[in-house]
């Protein structure tokens, strides 16, 4: 649409195995898991060793196949 991208930046990829992040994700798993709708695609329980094996699993990935937010700087020409 015309427009120049002048950065990319990505964060967010540390957070994702900190303790506090996974005790969030299993409150709110705990929340859809009570909820008796049979038609809602619940998420799937994280633990540590998820956390873990998804470090092990994208490392070495590519910047943008990795991080959970992702900041575009454009202007227009």
């Amino acid at each position: 649409m015309g427009f120049e991208i002048i950065s990319t930046e990505f964060n967010g990829y540390y957070r994702q195995f900190a303790n506090s992040w996974i005790d969030d994700e299993r409150n709110i798993f705990n929340v859809f898991d009570s909820m008796e709708s049979h038609q809602m695609v619940k998420p799937k329980e994280n633990s540590k060793v998820q956390a873990w094996n998804l470090l092990l699993k994208t490392i070495f990935a590519a910047d943008e196949n990795k991080y959970d937010s992702i900041r575009v700087v454009a202007q227009k020409p």
